[in-house]
């Protein structure tokens, strides 16, 4: 998976089987590839959501857009800055500042 705000390679998951049978199989997205990959309410940004809830992945590191060229109000809809969880960080790993794309997804 990768939107082009990105990287055309944002994270990746292991093929489990190519048979019939296991399409029928719920898999994740996989885990990110040189960023961060967070699922948040997909309503309100400022909240993380469990893995297996529904919610929308942001993406985060070196390898997400400064934003749209000359489009500031796209930019400002699709990309933010430093949601309160990421600020604050938890026990395993200090708080950052960091950028986030929306993807929609």
């Amino acid at each position: 998976y990768g939107p082009t705000e990105c990287t055309t390679f944002s994270t990746a998951q292991q093929a489990i089987s190519i048979f019939p049978s296991s399409l029928n199989k719920r898999i994740g997205i996989g885990t990110g590839q040189g960023l961060c990959a967070w699922l948040v309410n997909p309503s309100d940004h400022t909240k993380l959501v469990p893995l297996g809830c529904v919610g929308e992945v942001l993406l985060e590191g070196p390898l997400v857009a400064a934003g749209y060229l000359e489009d500031e109000e796209k930019t400002t809809a699709a990309f933010f800055h430093d949601p309160p969880w990421l600020l604050e960080g938890c026990q395993h790993h200090a708080g950052r500042h960091g950028r986030l794309y929306k993807t929609g997804d």
